[in-house]
């Protein structure tokens, strides 16, 4: 098995445990490492005993915060109409490269830190989700963390997305979708950050969901203002 492995020392957290009062989840990982490293024992394989539930990570949420770009088609395509089978983040027909997708690349650049906001507007089917998620994609690969926000956040997952070390991107698809006051509060939670940190919303069309609730929000916020970007794509 190939990967990464993180050893806790579970007693060490445990409430009651003579031996945790004072320590830590640092401590409790030190003590994992020692267990696993340290030559007092000699491991040869590591299975699971099962019927235990997984403790939570301090701090860590308890779902995925971002769902990834491409996602794997679940279950018979036969359940499936047409276009349903060749939705945009089922990654099923290849890219093709087009000069809306080297705009999104100059925006995400890593080379601008602090927060960018950009929505990306045009006619159903004209190929918005696709670029969205090629460009998450990518940067993926560059040591990004981005991906779809596929749902509301609360406020402890928006704080830890503005915690996440590495550079950001937030995809918001159909934003236009009466997600203003939650993408509001995700900007509000990101601003301050300092890595690069991009927020790419699609929409059909524009109007006050964006003009008035959202870039309109921040009119007064000079130091704000910059930060938002159109980005039209066409049927071509």
């Amino acid at each position: 098995m190939w990967g990464s492995v993180l050893a806790v020392d579970v007693a060490l957290l445990a409430a009651g445990y003579p031996a945790a009062a004072g320590r830590d989840w640092d401590a409790a990982v030190a003590s994992g490492a020692r267990l696993l490293l340290g030559g007092e024992w000699s491991w040869s394989a590591a299975v699971t005993a099962g019927g235990q539930e997984p403790y939570d990570v301090p701090g860590w949420p308890r779902r995925p915060v971002l769902q990834p770009p491409y996602v794997d088609r679940p279950g018979p395509a036969r359940d499936e109409g047409p276009l349903r089978q060749v939705w945009a983040r089922y990654g099923v027909v290849p890219f093709q490269q087009r000069d809306e997708f080297t705009i999104l690349r100059d925006w995400s650049s890593a080379e601008r830190t602090g927060l960018r906001v950009a929505v990306l507007h045009g006619p159903g089917g004209a190929g918005k989700t696709r670029l969205a998620a090629e460009l998450a994609s990518r940067l993926a690969g560059d040591a990004w963390y981005a991906g779809f926000l596929d749902g509301p956040v609360s406020r402890d997952e928006a704080e830890w997305l503005a915690g996440v070390v590495s550079p950001l991107l937030v995809v918001v698809d159909y934003a236009e979708d009466g997600k203003a006051g939650e993408i509001n509060a995700l900007l509000d939670t990101l601003f301050e950050r300092a890595a690069p940190t991009r927020v790419l919303l699609t929409a059909r069309t524009l109007g006050p969901w964006w003009d008035d609730d959202i870039v309109g929000e921040r009119i007064g916020r000079a130091e704000q203002r910059s930060a938002f970007e159109k980005l039209s794509i066409g049927t071509g």
